[in-house]
């Protein structure tokens, strides 16, 4: 009876063992795609607060702000300052990219070490980056409701 309990006990861990490995072995898999779609995020929160900022700024030195933004002054302090934490999150997902994809060793690499470091970092990274990215889609989200509020 307690040989079959080990068994399974064995049988148990081994399982678990197997899909922690299937997942890391996808995760690696997955790397490259992962970063690029990371990148295009990027820019894409970028574009946002860039067109927010400059609207911002079009609309307060053309001298007439719009009533929204009179009435709503608290709003678009708010809204500045995620602005401003929005951009500091960009900035350290860029700086995370960067080093990714800027890697180089001494003496000419071969394309698949510099690609096989690349998924490792990636991995060695990947609590970080999801953090930031979780991060800056709860910012992005922000923006747009203030900028729904000081539209109303």
């Amino acid at each position: 009876m307690e040989l079959i309990a080990a068994a399974l006990g064995t049988a148990e861990v081994a399982a678990k063992a197997s899909s922690g490995l299937w997942k890391l072995c996808e995760k690696w898999h997955n790397a490259p795609r992962d970063i690029f779609e990371l990148r295009d995020e990027i820019d894409r929160a970028t574009r946002l607060y860039a067109t927010v900022q400059s609207h911002i700024l079009d609309s307060s030195t053309a001298g007439s702000t719009p009533p929204s933004f009179d009435s709503g002054a608290a709003a678009a302090r708010e809204l500045d300052l995620l602005l401003i934490e929005g951009l500091g999150v960009v900035s350290r997902l860029q700086d995370l990219i960067d080093q990714l994809l800027d890697e180089q060793s001494p003496g000419q690499p071969r394309a698949d070490s510099v690609l096989k470091r690349r998924r490792l970092n990636w991995l060695r990274n990947l609590p970080t980056a999801r953090h930031l990215k979780r991060s800056l889609r709860q910012n992005t989200e922000q923006v747009g409701v203030q900028l729904v509020l000081l539209n109303m």
